[in-house]
């Protein structure tokens, strides 16, 4: 694909000179300004909507060996903001050359950032050790999903709870009947479809279950959704787990579309858990060892493991995947009222989010 420059000179920001939809005014007459930071697709993803809402916004986005070569170039362009690909050296340049950087994990140099405002946007649940960590002391302002998310960020950073923009998508007939246009013809339609969405590093267990998933290919329609770090810094990895998968997709597909196509998701300690659960997807746990796996991102008191008993059933033990799976769609295995207590608690549900998160954001530059 075609990419833009990469720059070690501070970028012009963008247009001031128009106050359309998503711009006010600031004291001095100039609409604000926002630079929306990250180093993969899948942060990208999660915040098109926004910074469409947004007229002066633009990508900035941090150059991390060559991963910038995994992009896919359509979500470079959908936004229709400017994209700048810059040094990871020389992030300390943007200081004061926009209103706002808006990030959702930390970014490099965050801690030379003085002149601009930082905001953070909640990126997904579990892992608090690390989502609930003290780097975000960082923001003036933090948008976080719903009011769990909000009690655990306001010891930290102001916090204002908009709900999940990307799931805006989710309530229009156009986005579920566009998925099926794009996937429909690789799934036979005789078959339910399974999602395998395993987290990536020391707290996968995609090593151990994977087998047991594609042997599920006989029976169903059997995608696997790789991590996108796994996707794009685990070479190996990726190669191997791609290995006799017919339907896998990587850092650049849209896990909302895949959950559109699928009725059920597979998973380990992913935080795509409570996406699944939010587009009332029923959810299978594959777990193994999990105390061992403490440590700096996922403790006893994590989402992920503190609630599983009200995700889905937890399979600790091979064999029985399977005959799991059917219990499930038979609605032998039914967590469907516990699913919906928890969402609830998780997030502020409907469509909006992304209204509230641009509108969040102005009210932030503007203070």
């Amino acid at each position: 694909m075609a990419l833009p420059p990469i720059s070690n000179s501070v970028p012009s920001a963008p247009d001031s000179a128009r106050a359309g939809n998503g711009s006010r005014p600031a004291s001095n007459g100039r609409s604000p300004s926002f630079a929306f930071i990250g180093w993969n697709p899948f942060q990208f993803r999660q915040i098109l909507g926004v910074a469409r809402q947004l007229e002066n916004s633009c990508l900035v986005i941090e150059k991390r060996a060559d991963h910038i070569f995994h992009f896919d170039e359509s979500i470079l362009t959908e936004s229709g903001r400017p994209v700048v690909i810059w040094s990871r050296k020389r992030v300390d340049r943007l200081d004061g050359l926009f209103d706002v950087i808006v990030c959702q994990t930390p970014f490099s140099q965050m801690e030379t950032i003085s002149r601009s405002k930082i905001a953070m946007m909640q990126y997904g649940y579990a892992k608090e050790e690390h989502n609930y960590g003290q780097w975000r002391s960082a923001a003036g302002l933090c948008l976080a999903y719903g009011d769990y998310a909000a009690r655990k960020l306001s010891p930290l950073c102001p916090v204002e709870v908009t709900g999940n923009p990307i799931m805006d998508a989710w309530y229009t007939g156009e986005f579920h009947q566009a998925a099926r246009a794009r996937y429909g013809a690789l799934l036979d339609p005789t078959k339910k479809t399974v999602l395998y969405a395993p987290t990536w590093g020391d707290l996968s267990t995609m090593d151990l279950y994977l087998d047991e998933v594609k042997s599920l290919a006989s029976d169903f329609n059997v995608l696997l959704k790789l991590h996108h770090n796994t996707d794009m810094l685990d070479k190996p990895k990726r190669k191997g787990a791609r290995s006799g998968v017919a339907l896998s997709f990587g850092a650049n597909d849209s896990l909302l579309d895949l959950f559109s196509i699928s009725d059920i998701v597979l998973s380990d300690y992913s935080g795509a858990i409570f996406d699944a659960l939010n587009c009332e997807k029923p959810v299978i746990l594959l777990h193994s060892e999990t105390t061992l796996r403490f440590g700096e991102k996922m403790g006893p008191g994590s989402l992920e493991y503190a609630s599983r008993h009200r995700i889905g059933p937890v399979i600790e033990e091979h064999g029985i995947l399977r005959k799991t799976v059917q219990e499930v769609f038979a609605g032998t295995l039914d967590f469907t009222q516990e699913n919906r207590a928890l969402t609830s608690e998780l997030y502020l549900q409907g469509p909006g989010a992304t209204q509230r998160a641009a509108a969040a954001l102005m009210d932030f530059a503007l203070r």
